[in-house]
């Protein structure tokens, strides 16, 4: 990902595995016992941390209108 001018990207929360395909990831601890929530509000947390968040959001939804994997929308989208 490359910043604009007058942005800066914190590189904490990029991760590039494509080097390492065989790497394995830790799971995400301490979120199975909170509720679904659409998906632009479980990014609400993420909007001081990735500029321009809105429109991928949107992007993502769009793209995720009838998922074939009976997922909701915002599950497809989310992933």
């Amino acid at each position: 990902m490359i910043a604009n001018e007058g942005e800066t990207i914190n590189r904490r929360y990029l991760l590039n595995i494509g080097d390492d395909p065989s790497k394995v990831l830790e799971p995400i601890w301490g979120y199975a016992h909170l509720p679904l929530v659409p998906l632009e509000e479980a990014c609400k947390p993420l909007h001081n941390i990735i500029s321009r968040l809105e429109p991928h959001i949107w992007v993502a939804l769009e793209n995720s209108k009838n998922p074939s994997d009976n997922l909701t929308q915002d599950e497809s989208a989310a992933i």
